[in-house]
């Protein structure tokens, strides 16, 4: 039986309007569409996204938990762009990947063509979309962040859309510090936002007070020279040597010099040298420390000598830092000071905006007035249609900007597509307090898987968006968050799967050989983090073993098995355990562990097979539909039934 056409006719995977459900939002990325489906079958994470809300809803969960499709290409027409995403639902239906009728969410549809702008213009409006001319890395159809390349040409300064993160950078990096994801997860999105490390150091002058250093290259402390302090933002007094002070009174009333001595020093405590102290009114900062490195003018002024600390791309004169790069320096002297309690590290971010354009104007055209956005209440959504031509919701008559959107943009907002776009709820104001309720009610249950290649765009994006809008608009985000990690599929020999190496997979062909399941099976058997090294030999060893399934099913059961009781019993606590932790590979490998020791061969009780399916259904929804109705005589579906666990 075409058991995916029943639950898509009762409505299974629908969120109901239940005030005393709870809600829950699984999202995986937007899938990128082209023109021949899934031929890297890489579609492990709408299968893990399809399991997991299973899981919740035998929970009795509000799931919501689309699939998306990123369908916009530059180079085709809508109707051909719109219409790719088909041949990738068309695919996700046969591995039995459910979603909400009629609940699509294509991102160049009117409605999301709508909702994108309405956000972005809510950004601009704001201040936080700033249009700006600005130095930018660039080809023929994109602009990119500097965080997006390593090595890219630069050309000269030309205008794009930058959102700016400066006002909300410490929620950011507070949300991005408790994440539940590895440190290397959490570095890769450290070093795109420039994260440096400074040394705060409590210091005693040689009149035994104290004074604190700031250091933004710690590792350049060999070439420190001289202390300055202001008048203006520091009591002076305890920090003149006694026989100075008549000097530093006729020095404060005139103003006549740029600098004076204060009679006191510290002890550098890398080289273990002198460095005086000067009060001056030069620099509109507490405490100035100069560096031969980069103040030679006002070591001149002192007529102290400049200290070298680099020989080529190494340090010298520098104690335990000589011979090392300044890379390498700075993680030392962090390390080594910090360990020792010699000083306290701080971190600092250097990324203050983030380039959102592209070239590709046939996205999304925004129009500008010398270079101002024109009011785009009544216009938008703007669109091309099928044959390029530009049309408005209106007959405004403007100027294009020569951007849209680029990917950065639109994977961080792909979240709020998903839970706001079409019949979910009204977008005639995309943050209205209907809207802003829903959203809160979703970021605050949220499962996101996503892939490990693209973490900038689709974790750091959305958490930067969504930061934004949750502060400015004052609601709570990510108090449940769960984010699942997984690689990519590779062929036997490690390459990536694409027409260019020839060696494609044909999903339909795949399916039809060995059904849903054991494709399905095959998949999430291996850990989300692990790479796919596609095997048909081992989705062939899955259908054998769903077939020995069957086969015990058609042995008929008996009145009653006391023997499996208690080892169901263990099976059960094992598998809550696992889908508690959302490990669906530990789940299939303990449910089959348990299947060969104490099923197979065997018969159940009619109970123990109802349970037995319940709990394979998850992983299996096919052929546990189907050994229900065929042998247990059962007209209820099993996603109504009532989970065991």
């Amino acid at each position: 039986m075409n058991w995916y056409n029943v639950w898509q006719q009762q409505h299974l995977f629908d969120v109901e309007n239940n005030v005393i459900k709870k809600n829950q939002l699984i999202f995986t990325p937007f899938i990128k569409t082209i023109e021949n489906g899934f031929l890297n079958a890489n579609f492990r994470a709408n299968l893990y996204v399809d399991s997991l809300a299973r899981y919740y809803r035998f929970k009795n969960l509000n799931v919501l938990a689309n699939p998306g499709f990123f369908t916009i290409n530059s180079n085709e027409n809508r109707t051909k762009a719109i219409n790719y995403y088909k041949t990738y639902l068309d695919e996700l239906i046969k591995l039995n990947c459910g979603y909400i009728n009629n609940r699509l969410v294509v991102n160049n549809s009117y409605d999301s063509l709508k909702l994108i702008q309405q956000i972005f213009l809510y950004l601009y409006d704001k201040g936080y979309v700033e249009y700006k001319e600005i130095p930018l890395f660039k080809d023929e159809y994109n602009t990119y962040d500097q965080m997006q390349i390593d090595n890219k040409y630069r050309l000269k300064n030309d205008y794009a859309f930058t959102l700016n993160i400066t006002k909300h950078l410490k929620t950011i990096i507070n949300i991005i510090d408790n994440l539940s994801i590895k440190d290397e997860y959490k570095d890769k999105i450290y070093k795109a936002l420039g994260e440096y490390t400074t040394l705060e150091l409590e210091l005693n002058t040689s009149n035994d007070k104290k004074i604190n250093l700031f250091l933004e290259a710690p590792e350049e402390l060999g070439a420190l020279g001289a202390i300055v302090i202001s008048p203006n933002y520091i009591d002076i007094l305890e920090y003149i040597a006694p026989w100075e002070i008549s000097s530093v009174e006729n020095f404060l009333f005139r103003k006549n010099k740029p600098y004076l001595y204060s009679g006191n020093f510290i002890i550098n405590p890398l080289t273990g040298k002198e460095v005086p102290i000067f009060i001056s009114f030069k620099y509109d900062v507490p405490i100035k420390t100069l560096f031969s490195t980069t103040d030679l003018a006002d070591f001149n002024y002192f007529d102290i000598n400049p200290i070298n600390i680099y020989n080529g791309n190494y340090l010298c004169n520098s104690d335990f830092l000589d011979g090392l790069t300044k890379e390498d320096a700075r993680i030392k002297i962090v390390e080594m000071f910090s360990e020792e309690g010699m000083a306290q590290k701080t971190y600092n971010y250097e990324k203050k905006e983030i380039v959102i354009s592209s070239f590709n104007n046939y996205l999304f055209p925004i129009p500008l007035e010398k270079n101002t956005l024109k009011p785009l209440s009544k216009a938008i959504p703007i669109y091309y249609d099928e044959f390029k031509h530009l049309k408005f919701n209106n007959d405004n008559n403007c100027e294009l900007v020569d951007y849209s959107f680029n990917d950065l943009f639109m994977r961080g907002i792909e979240i709020i597509l998903n839970i706001l776009n079409d019949n979910l709820a009204d977008i005639g104001d995309v943050f209205s307090k209907t809207n802003l309720m829903i959203l809160e009610k979703y970021l605050n249950n949220l499962t996101l898987v996503i892939n490990k290649k693209e973490i900038l765009e689709t974790l750091l994006m959305p958490i930067i968006i969504l930061s934004i809008i949750s502060d400015n608009k004052n609601i709570k985000i990510f108090k449940n968050l769960e984010i699942k990690i997984y690689d990519n599929v590779y062929d036997l020999y490690g390459n990536d799967i694409k027409k260019s190496s020839n060696n494609c997979i044909k999903v339909l062909d795949l399916l039809a050989n060995y059904g849903a399941d054991a494709v399905r099976l095959y998949y999430l058997s291996i850990g989300l983090e692990d790479k796919i090294y596609f095997d048909e030999n081992k989705i062939f060893y899955y259908k054998q073993i769903l077939n020995k399934i069957r086969a015990c099913f058609m042995k008929g059961f008996l009145a009653s098995n006391f023997d499996l009781e208690f080892p169901f019993y263990q099976l059960k606590n094992k598998l809550f355990d696992d889908l508690v932790s959302l490990d669906l590979d530990k789940y299939i490998k303990d449910i089959f562990e348990f299947f060969k020791e104490y099923i197979e061969n065997k018969q159940l009780t009619k109970k123990q097979a109802s349970d037995f399916l319940i709990l394979l259904s998850i992983v299996c929804p096919n052929l546990a539909e189907d050994l229900n109705y065929e042998f247990l005589n059962k007209r209820e579906l099993i996603l109504n039934l009532s989970w065991i666990i």
